[in-house]
């Protein structure tokens, strides 16, 4: 469109203006136009374009046309005049030839125009250039930093499994040794006494009269090696390979790794009992809470969770990763996980994400939830005795797991944005089990 423009505004100077291919860089292309838009613009060029000067050079229009009369006849045709001016019409409406005397300043004045939007515009891709520049510049910084941490993270974990290759290297070999020392004990042992059976046989053979007596001590002492032997034929069936059978290393290994993950410790939380419903009775090491069967008399505070049968920890998380167990035993009826440290604590809520809680519930029958505003049945491998939680506060994550294998039970995600608190359910008394309480291990 502005080709076109320009063309006919400026039919002498087509090519000057547009004298390029457009690129695929925009950028370089408004610096094309910008320059073409200035060359132009200095140039001296007449306020309107000569009517008398043709293309050609060396040729002149004549200042009184009239019609050509020595056409080929088969050419020739009729030229119509203007009344007004004797002007042809065809050259009065050729823009090429004849321009109002004002034509120059308005194709100034639209050049300028032109210039200040291809300014504006330059200005407006340097700035997308700059922005693009510095997030290139980001990315690269965050991908480095990545990459250390991925490094980092995997050198330690190279030298956790070589400390525990190592540690079970040198078990075994302390085993091995102590086996092997056993077995040959063992083995003199039995060579003693087939040395005493093939003695006294011997004896018996070689003896011309052997008393009655002597028959009897020989006997006994056969009674006795026969009695040593079967002891030492039963053992030798405890004493094989299956001695130095190895632990479950994929298990203890992952839980260890799993640990290492969350700063290599578990957290060492303890009870808010200011926060414990008057039902719930908190031990006083604040490890573990069970269900009282009568009301305690407690302090009121705003931070008491009532009607509500709950407890939080003190430590509240806003960062980083923490890992804690806690042992559940044979309870039928218990839910663990995190609390927004501004839910509601006077009022019955649906244990939900929008309403602060991220929690796993264990419901009688061995029915374990996700809980949530719809709550999302589980089926698990088996019923932990123990549950291990990583928190995860970027990633917006609370995994669980069952802390003897390191099975992943669930994880619910979520957008955290205030403190969380672990928080602990043991549920109403439905079984005998139930008595137990939730211990948190240390």
């Amino acid at each position: 469109m502005m080709s076109r423009c320009f063309k006919h505004r400026f039919p002498a100077y087509p090519c000057f203006i547009f004298r390029f291919r457009w690129k695929k860089n925009i950028l370089h292309c408004i610096l094309q136009v910008f320059a073409c838009l200035q060359k132009f613009c200095s140039r001296k060029v007449c306020k309107c374009f000569p009517a008398t000067v043709c293309k050609q050079p060396g040729l002149h229009l004549h200042p009184s046309p009239s019609p050509v009369n020595h056409h080929n006849p088969l050419l020739k045709r009729s030229v119509e005049f203007c009344v007004l001016s004797s002007m042809p019409l065809m050259l009065l409406n050729q823009p090429s030839i004849m321009e109002s005397p004002t034509a120059g300043a308005d194709s100034r004045k639209e050049a300028e125009e032109v210039v200040q939007n291809a300014l504006g515009l330059h200005e407006e891709a340097e700035k997308l250039c700059s922005g693009y520049t510095e997030k290139i510049q980001v990315t690269l910084k965050a991908l480095h930093s990545f990459r250390e941490k991925v490094a980092t993270g995997f050198k330690e974990l190279h030298d956790f499994l070589y400390d525990e290759e190592s540690s079970l290297m040198a078990k075994t070999d302390r085993e091995e040794e102590k086996h092997l020392r056993f077995l040959e004990n063992k083995l003199m042992d039995v060579s003693e006494a087939a040395s005493s059976a093939l003695k006294l046989a011997d004896n018996l053979s070689a003896a011309d009269n052997t008393s009655r007596h002597d028959m009897r001590m020989t006997e006994l002492q056969l009674k006795q090696l026969r009695m040593q032997m079967a002891r030492h034929s039963k053992e030798m069936r405890f004493c094989g390979p299956d001695v130095l059978r190895s632990p479950p290393l994929k298990y203890s290994v992952c839980r260890q790794m799993l640990k290492r993950a969350a700063h290599c410790a578990l957290e060492d939380l303890t009870l808010d009992d200011s926060s414990a419903h008057p039902h719930l009775i908190v031990s006083a090491d604040l490890k573990s809470v069970k269900l009282s069967p009568r009301c305690q008399a407690v302090p009121k505070s705003l931070w008491r969770f009532q009607p509500c049968l709950y407890v939080l920890c003190s430590q509240g998380f806003q960062s980083g990763k923490h890992y804690w167990e806690v042992s559940v035993g044979q309870k039928t009826n218990w839910v663990l996980g995190v609390a927004s440290c501004r839910v509601n604590r006077k009022a019955v809520e649906n244990l939900a994400p929008e309403n602060g809680y991220w929690v796993l519930r264990k419901a009688p029958r061995n029915r374990f939830y996700a809980l949530s505003s719809t709550p999302v049945r589980l089926a698990p491998s088996h019923s932990p005795s123990k549950v291990g939680v990583l928190l995860d506060y970027e990633n917006g994550k609370v995994g669980f797991y069952s802390a003897e294998n390191m099975v992943e039970i669930c994880t619910i995600t979520g957008d955290f944005q205030e403190v969380l608190h672990p928080f602990f359910c043991p549920g109403l008394t439905l079984a005998e089990e139930d008595c137990y309480p939730l211990t948190i291990n240390s």
